[in-house]
């Protein structure tokens, strides 16, 4: 026998000794945790305020239709119904209204409006307090999942921080809409399955459970995607607890009919039995007062796209996914810095490629720590993929509406796997530092780690604060960042001619042509746009203004964007605003050395008539100091 064998065998009385476990973490204290996470929601909102006051009206997106549902409510205290109150609201060009949509977003808007009517603020504003709130509580709701799964106060609030500072989540609070709702019920439907999943089966956390479950019920439908995650995660860590968490179970169920049930049970009252969640009366609403054609093409099937095109990015779609998931701001015309988008890039790429190397480490027997773990980040995996299918679903079939904010209600689940991501790569990290002599440092690992979270939330806060001052403070406060008044003397204008014919590229635009010299197109979702042949782009160069006569179906905004040879870029750019029906519109572009222009002429499915465009030279004289 081996020397191996021989100290290997053990005598037939004899038990084996217990394998050594790694000592639990220290519990953190309840009192520390709440205090932490008040912190920060009271930080947040009342930052959310100041941005909520400073929004110019009309910014986000909708914002007449998501003030119509609050506004109703605010009057009547009541939810609408109809055909009784069909006459009291307004309606979309798509035929829609906020009014039967889910309707908790409105009603807390409504009644902190109620709550603050006091003040001087226009209802307008007031309405947007309610948004701010939501977003607020979504901060503290990240906190405290990432305590719960981290056991770690630097991840959570990094965490929580890095999202509170993302533009797009900022701006989302910052208007009234029902999308800061939805984030909210979401995100606190993935603490409840984090803290059954850490904690296990009980009362608490299965009664958690079915608040969520209720206030996911009663905010949007992009909240409604996390259904299937939920059920799956039933299925594997609560019904695998029966009998012991029938109980619970029961008093979960209850918890959720009482929150969220009662809204099923007033449109079962009103509308019948077959439409619980008003689904067939939005639809009968929407043909009944549409203002679109009916050959209107809604969609991107509608239009001969696949959804393997758009994952191969047909017409720019996974690149206007990201960049308006993370700040592509004011109707998609706003974008913030570059370092700020590669900033969120990189945390949610760690996610994923920590989720498949966690996959991969299957294949090596023995070599996968706690497989639970791994079943609920497989989870969170599905439940972003199943959000991500959803949004392509809703693009492909219902309308083109690239607008990463559908995205953001599982962001709490790519938060937990990129700060996964973080730890295990801090760890590896300190192993190797270890190993190269670092241990005869003073340095610890917990202070390594406490300055590595401290510079990344300086880096979130610095991002943030460039996005404000150098990108979001110019778009809408011009006048703080013009110079002194110079004399300024307009050449004649020069009138060119825009063919449809050779357009070098173009964006959400349908039956382009030219009637006469007049430009006809129709616009197929809130993003056109169109490159025209122009040689030495019309004659444009230096400071130029551009003239344009158009028809325009709706209010909205004309950006031209200029290249100098560095590509298309925000801060090459210029953006005016328009009403209804025909107008005349003055743009001033300053290209250098002018490769090429985009058109964007507006924000919205619609028909377009553009008459006239012509080009002028602008002499700028000495600044009169």
């Amino acid at each position: 026998m081996s020397e191996s064998n021989r100290a290997t065998r053990l005598p037939s009385n004899a038990k084996a000794a217990p394998e050594p476990q790694t000592p639990a973490a220290p519990k953190r204290s309840g009192i520390v945790t709440a205090a932490v996470g008040w912190a920060l929601f009271i930080a947040f909102l009342t930052y959310f305020n100041l941005t909520s006051s400073a929004l110019p009206h009309g910014a986000g997106p909708d914002y007449a239709a998501h003030d119509d549902a609050s506004r109703f409510i605010f009057e009547n205290h009541r939810l609408a119904q109809l055909p009784e109150d069909e006459a009291e609201l307004n309606f979309t060009p798509y035929g829609g209204t906020r009014a039967l949509r889910p309707p908790l977003s409105y009603i807390v808007s409504a009644a902190v409006a109620k709550a603050l009517q006091s003040s001087q603020k226009k209802l307008e504003i007031l309405f947007r307090k309610g948004s701010a709130l939501f977003c607020a509580l979504t901060v503290l709701v990240l906190f405290q999942t990432l305590v719960v799964f981290f056991n770690s106060y630097k991840l959570a609030t990094f965490g929580a921080i890095a999202i509170g500072l993302l533009p797009q989540f900022t701006f989302i609070a910052s208007y009234n809409n029902d999308d800061a709702g939805a984030i909210f019920s979401a995100s606190m439907m993935i603490l409840a399955m984090t803290v059954v999943f850490r904690n296990g089966v009980s009362v608490k956390s299965l009664a958690l459970m079915g608040l969520a479950a209720g206030l996911v019920i009663i905010t949007k439908p992009s909240a409604w995607i996390i259904a299937p995650s939920v059920l799956l995660f039933a299925a594997l860590f609560i019904f695998t607890k029966l009998p012991k968490a029938l109980g619970p179970m029961l008093i979960g169920l209850l918890v959720m009919a009482v929150t969220g049930g009662w809204w099923i049970a007033m449109n079962v009252h009103h509308y019948g039995i077959n439409d619980p969640l008003l689904q067939k009366v939005i639809k009968t609403t929407a043909e009944k007062h549409s203002r679109f054609d009916d050959d209107k093409k809604f969609g991107y099937a509608a239009h001969g796209v696949t959804m393997v095109q758009l994952l191969k990015n047909h017409g720019g779609f996974l690149e206007g996914t990201g960049l308006s998931t993370i700040g592509n701001l004011d109707w998609l015309r706003l974008r913030v810095g570059k370092h700020v988008y590669w900033f969120y890039y990189a945390l949610g790429a760690l996610g994923v490629i920590y989720w498949l190397l966690r996959v991969l480490s299957i294949v090596r027997p023995g070599s996968l720590p706690r497989p639970s773990d791994l079943i609920f980040e497989t989870i969170l995996i599905l439940t972003i993929g199943f959000q991500f299918y959803m949004y392509m679903w809703a693009n492909m079939y219902n309308d083109i509406q690239i607008q990463g904010k559908y995205l953001l209600p599982v962001v709490g689940a790519l938060l937990i796997l990129s700060l996964c991501a973080l730890r295990a790569a801090g760890s590896i990290a300190w192993s190797i530092a270890d190993r190269a002599g670092a241990g005869r440092i003073s340095f610890t690992q917990g202070g390594v780690g406490i300055f590595a979270i401290l510079a990344l939330i300086a880096a979130a806060f610095a991002l943030h604060r460039d996005s404000l001052v150098n990108h979001v403070l110019p778009f809408y406060q011009p006048a703080f960042y013009q110079e002194p008044l110079r004399p300024v003397a307009v050449k004649p204008f020069k009138r060119i001619t825009i063919n449809p014919g050779r357009f070098k590229a173009a964006n959400q635009i349908d039956n382009a042509r030219l009637d006469g010299k007049k430009l006809v197109f129709e616009s197929t979702g809130s993003d056109p746009w169109f490159v025209p042949s122009l040689k030495n782009c019309g004659g444009a160069s230096d400071n130029t203004l551009v003239r344009i006569v158009m028809t325009a179906p709706d209010k909205g905004r004309f950006s031209i964007y200029w290249d100098d040879g560095n590509g298309f870029s925000d801060q090459a750019r210029t953006t005016v605003r328009y009403n209804s029906g025909r107008q005349e519109l003055h743009i001033w572009i300053a290209p250098r050395s002018c490769q090429q222009l985009r058109f964007d002429p507006g924000v919205a499915p619609g028909d377009f008539v553009i008459h006239r465009v012509s080009i002028a030279q602008i002499d700028i004289g000495p600044r009169a100091d």
